[in-house]
């Protein structure tokens, strides 16, 4: 007969079964071994670098239970702590809260370190209940450069004041500019005064100090001088945002020199009739991004005036309308002295003419250097315009004309002491027919000295004949100097001692016909390297 077994028999069975295996195993529930090693105290979650100094450096942590203290060693061996530096140890009921925690972390303050050092930093905590102290955990970081100077104040082109922290034990400076090194030991008077004064530096430029006691750097400022400002009388600086005529209007002396930030734009948009007290006027441009401009009709003088100069530098000055407007347009009524017209790292465009001199007018100098000139109407350059006029030099150097218009660049309708033009790039500077220099086609005319030195002379249409010099000169008085095969020089008015450049001026310059007179064949002229220098 067969046996019958329910379900419920068998689930029973297998209960009694499991019941049987546990309690015979409940006898070793650990038979494995444990490493003692871990059973310490716990160490800081967070271990990081709040503050890094000169000369010091703030660490902030999280909190530990049951901790006794907080052991920190710093060493200079990056993180392998063979030499010790610094030991710090904070008994837990002396930590502090980091204030600025939002998470209830804290700060330990380290000092005296040594500055643009890099430094390994360790901390490990101490228990109050007879655990093992916990395991390191680590970080590093690097001081910064200790500082005891103060700003460097009364900077001018050519001279500096240092200041530092009273006491400081220091013994020379080093002063740095463009890879070159000057030491500078302090004298007993300076050490007690913390105070050196630097001077016969170089204007415009770019100057580091550093200040030592020994072989340890205590301190580096960098500064750059002020830009050089010349020009005779009292110097206003300006914002840029005046009204220059209204400004100049307010100014009682009789000699100034206006200020000009680059970034200014004066609009005047007419005849700009100086104040009759006025005797110089220097208007500076200081360098930058851009260049200070001025636009008007032209620079007129009151006829009571009698004596004047006028500078203008690193500006672009343009006129209103290329027909019409002048730089300068002198006619006085009565004798009049204008000892130096001068412009120079200008940018000069549409005008009529740049100056026009007339009537009972004496010139001392006319000196343009190292300026841009384009776009100028039927009176040229400078155009002395009666022979009641006197002129003594006139000077062009190291400039660019390009795109005259139906002009000659000077003309003299008085003779003149000397005329120089030295490395100067011109190109279609005239029109047909016209000339670089007119006499007034009168030999007495022709200037005492005359020469014409390291220039380049282009065109854009070799159908254009155009003339040197009225009345013509056979004599050399030009030396050094270079003609491309597109600039036509009619034959009966030479420009006599020019060399030929055998090829046009496209192959000499990169695109001249947008004012980018960049030298592309740098064989011309050898080491003289003739023409405008900033085209080299």
């Amino acid at each position: 007969m067969k046996k019958k077994f329910s379900i419920k028999n068998i689930i029973s069975s297998l209960l009694m079964l499991g019941l049987t295996l546990g309690f015979s195993s409940c006898e070793d529930v650990n038979d494995w071994g444990v490493d003692d090693s871990f059973n310490r105290i716990f160490s800081p979650v967070t271990f990081e670098t709040a503050q890094v100094g000169a000369t010091s450096v703030s660490l902030r942590f999280s909190s530990v239970p049951n901790a006794q203290s907080y052991v920190i060693e710093f060493s200079k061996d990056s993180l392998q702590f063979t030499t010790i530096t610094n030991t710090v140890e904070i008994l837990a009921d002396d930590i502090v809260l980091d204030p600025n925690s939002t998470s209830k972390l804290y700060l330990a303050t380290v000092k005296k370190l040594d500055p643009e050092s890099r430094y390994s930093a360790r901390m490990k905590v101490t228990s109050n209940n007879g655990l093992p102290e916990s395991r390191w955990v680590t970080l590093t970081f690097k001081t910064s450069g200790e500082q005891i100077f103060d700003a460097v104040s009364n900077i001018t082109e050519s001279s500096a004041t240092l200041t530092w922290e009273a006491e400081a034990e220091v013994t020379h400076i080093i002063l740095s500019s463009g890879g070159t090194k000057k030491q500078i030991d302090l004298s007993p008077s300076n050490i007690t005064e913390s105070k050196l004064e630097l001077s016969d530096l170089k204007e415009n430029t770019s100057y580091t100090v550093e200040i030592y006691n020994g072989d340890r750097k205590k301190g580096t400022k960098s500064f750059t001088t002020a830009q050089k400002i010349s020009g005779d009388g009292k110097r206003y600086t300006m914002t840029g945002t005046e009204n220059i005529v209204d400004f100049l209007n307010a100014i009682t002396e009789s000699e100034v020199v206006l200020v000009i930030p680059s970034s200014a734009k004066f609009e005047i948009g007419d005849a700009w009739t100086l104040p009759a007290h006025i005797k110089s006027l220097t208007l500076w441009g200081l360098s930058g991004e851009g260049q200070a401009a001025i636009s008007l009709k032209e620079i007129k003088l009151d006829n009571a005036v009698s004596s004047f100069k006028i500078w203008i530098h690193n500006m672009t000055v343009t006129g209103t309308d290329a027909s019409a407007d002048y730089v300068m347009n002198d006619n006085p009524t009565t004798a009049r002295t204008i000892s130096e017209f001068k412009m120079d790292n200008c940018t000069i465009s549409a005008f009529r003419g740049v100056f026009r001199m007339r009537a009972a007018l004496t010139v001392g100098l006319i000196d343009i250097d190292n300026c841009i000139i384009s776009n100028i109407g039927s009176y040229g350059i400078i155009s002395i315009d009666a022979a009641a006029v006197s002129v003594k030099d006139i000077s062009l150097k190291n400039s660019t004309v390009y795109k005259l218009n139906n002009t000659n660049v000077i003309t003299c309708k008085s003779k003149p002491v000397s005329i120089s033009i030295n490395y100067c790039t011109f190109y279609d500077a005239q029109a047909k027919d016209k000339y670089i220099i007119n006499f007034d086609g009168k030999a007495a005319n022709v200037a005492g000295t005359f020469s014409i030195n390291n220039s380049l002379f282009g065109a854009s249409d070799a159908s254009v004949s155009t003339r040197a010099t009225n009345p013509k000169i056979e004599s050399t008085f030009v030396y050094d100097s270079y003609k491309t095969n597109d600039y036509a020089v009619a034959s009966n008015y030479p420009l006599t001692g020019v060399l030929d450049y055998e090829n046009t001026s496209t192959n000499l310059f990169t695109d001249p016909a947008n004012g980018n007179f960049k030298i592309k064949d740098t064989n011309i002229g050898g080491e003289k390297q003739p023409g405008d220098p900033r085209w080299w």
